[in-house]
């Protein structure tokens, strides 16, 4: 989570029955998330919302150093680190960690419609509202997908993903699905679009018809087809497969035949299965394939959690939501065994960033913990250690 910076693309895999939100992938067709609605002024001062649609989230999303937030009315609210316009202030003004441009408070996004899913990249953020997905932010490199290489602070309409159900970013990809179809834009350095090469692609390229449902990493891209799992992008720590070669094309991972939900890290992936039961593979130099190891295997493992109903990887961690609502996470700065993380209440979803952890709780509040060199806790101040014990961000205070 720690050590040298890295831009990584969050991906949260959840099972069926919890619904799949974004910062993450979804089941069924990339699922948008769930709720939403509402037909309030999204920009109206907070104090002029109803007490009903005021600050309570239903869904969270993370990502290399920046996090968001969905309310009950639709409104997005985004923290940290602000590089690109990510949490939707002009770095040219915004306040500064360190030197680095950062929002240490939670954003609201103009957003010209609610929003009923969302999607962050390392550099970017994107949302779905309606049937339009609209992104802001880092789009040097074609992360967009609508042909351009121009950053953008406001929501930028993205009439190529529209209709998507599911989108996810990760190093200078954005990937969006819809109706079965994964389709990718930007640098595509490690080969993560999926169309055979590492060239730049400004437009989106289908890489996929029958997907499920999507997982953007840092490096790497998944999606479950059928009950299988088929990665591409870089496979340094043999991520996709034994051969340490990259893969630009889709490639099933051996021993993964009946998932219902994947996850990306830094150089290791997980799927949940059906019984609830979570397999890792990939590096695992500090454990963060959950198995009380720090060995690398030759094909997935199983992590030592159970009833598990939703996985979030992210940098060289993992972290778990079990049925009962409780919170696990293994890796750096955690261990090699699942430790339970101390919350307040019974957790509804999690998302896992490169530096800080989130969850939200049933009663809609989100809490976030690990490093907020950059403002992730949304609390209005920053922490240079890592503190393992979760702080309120300030959606409702």
């Amino acid at each position: 989570m720690i050590g040298a910076m890295r831009w990584i693309g969050v991906a949260i895999a959840l099972a069926a029955g919890c619904g799949f939100h974004h910062g993450a992938a979804t089941s069924g067709d990339g699922g948008g998330g769930g709720g939403g609605g509402g037909d309030g002024d999204l920009d109206a001062p907070r104090d002029a919302v109803p007490d009903a649609l005021r600050c309570a989230a239903v869904e969270i999303a993370a990502s290399d150093s920046h996090n968001c937030a969905r309310e009950t009315d639709g409104s997005v609210w985004c923290w940290g680190y602000d590089s690109r316009g990510q949490t939707g202030v002009d770095p040219a003004t915004a306040t500064t960690c360190g030197a680095t441009p950062c929002t240490l408070s939670p954003n609201q996004i103009a957003m010209p419609a609610p929003a009923t899913a969302l999607g962050l990249g390392n550099e970017n953020t994107c949302a779905i509202a309606g049937d339009a997905v609209y992104c802001w932010g880092a789009n040097g490199v074609g992360e967009f997908g609508n042909g351009m290489m121009t950053d953008s602070i406001p929501p930028l309409a993205i009439a190529e993903r529209g209709g998507a159900t599911a989108v996810q970013g990760g190093f200078n990809v954005t990937c969006s699905l819809n109706r079965g179809a994964l389709s990718c834009s930007g640098g595509n350095t490690f080969g993560d679009i999926g169309d055979g090469s590492n060239a730049e692609r400004l437009a989106l390229y289908q890489t996929l018809n029958n997907a499920t449902s999507l997982a953007k990493g840092y490096m790497d891209t998944c999606a479950v087809v059928g009950t299988a799992v088929e990665c591409w992008g870089d496979n340094s720590a043999g991520e996709i497969d034994s051969t340490g070669q990259s893969r630009a094309n889709p490639t099933a991972i051996t021993g993964v035949t009946n998932a219902t939900a994947v996850t990306v890290g830094y150089t290791h992936a997980c799927a949940l299965l059906p019984d609830h039961s979570v397999t890792c593979w990939g590096a695992n130099t500090v454990g963060q394939l959950g198995n009380g190891l720090t060995a690398t295997t030759s094909g997935p493992v199983t992590a030592l959690v159970s009833n598990i109903v939703q996985v979030a990887a992210m940098g060289d961690h993992t972290c778990a939501l079990d049925g009962a609502g409780a919170v696990w996470c293994w890796g750096e700065d955690y261990t090699v065994t699942p430790t339970q993380i101390a919350l307040a209440a019974t957790a509804t979803q999690i998302a896992a960033g490169s530096y800080d952890d989130c969850a939200l709780l049933h009663d809609g509040t989100v809490w976030c913990w690990g490093w907020d060199v950059y403002g992730q806790y949304g609390n209005g101040t920053m922490n240079g250690t890592v503190v393992n014990t979760p702080v309120q961000a300030s959606l409702c205070m």
